[in-house]
């Protein structure tokens, strides 16, 4: 995977608004998540559910160990092995190329919320957003009234530009456009004709 790019500042070297910002998602070469893709994961997705309620069982019987928690820890493994090599199973059969940001994935290893991650990122991204339109905004109007003032001041001066620039704008319209058919033939016929009357002088 690139590397992720480096975030915008701004002219004075401040960044953009400091919303908690997650590390910039990295592309791959995967083709998008699809909706049959989705229904490929859908079992995948329930059988992590249910591995993920398994772990929580085992976490709760070791926490309160008592006489009888051998039997319910030895039933718990048993039913975690057999969800991970049916996990396992499934996956072998059902291999797709999806999309993951590294963000995403780096964030579950990290034992982190990937929805979080996602939110996060479309918070930030939402803040950049309004934060480039705002300077957009502003450079607009700073161009609008600085014009205003240029006219107040030097109005022979901007008058003769602009009249120079219509003038250049009328110029460079473009090509002529080509004759019609019947003109071209009637101007083919023509230049014949001239050359002919040439050749019969000489």
């Amino acid at each position: 995977m690139s590397a992720p790019p480096p975030r915008p500042t701004s002219a004075g070297g401040s960044s953009a608004p400091s919303a908690r910002a997650p590390p910039p998602l990295s592309r791959t070469a995967s083709v998008p998540f699809t909706e049959p893709d989705r229904a490929v994961v859908a079992p995948a997705a329930a059988a992590l559910h249910s591995l993920l309620a398994t772990l929580t069982d085992m976490a709760r019987i070791t926490t309160h160990y008592g006489d009888a928690s051998d039997a319910q820890l030895a039933e718990t493994l048993a039913s975690y092995a057999q969800q991970l090599a049916d996990l396992d199973e499934y996956a072998r059969d059902h291999l797709i190329d999806v999309w993951v940001p590294k963000a995403v994935v780096d964030a579950v290893d990290a034992g982190a919320n990937p929805a979080r991650v996602t939110q996060n990122y479309l918070e930030s991204l939402a803040a950049e957003n309004q934060f480039t339109n705002g300077k957009v905004v502003a450079a607009g109007r700073f161009r609008s009234a600085l014009e205003d003032q240029l006219r107040a001041a030097f109005p022979d001066e901007l008058a003769a530009i602009d009249q120079e620039s219509g003038a250049v704008g009328t110029s460079d319209s473009g090509p002529a456009p080509p004759p019609a058919p019947g003109e071209e033939s009637a101007s083919v016929a023509a230049n014949s004709g001239g050359k002919q009357n040439t050749n019969e002088t000489h």
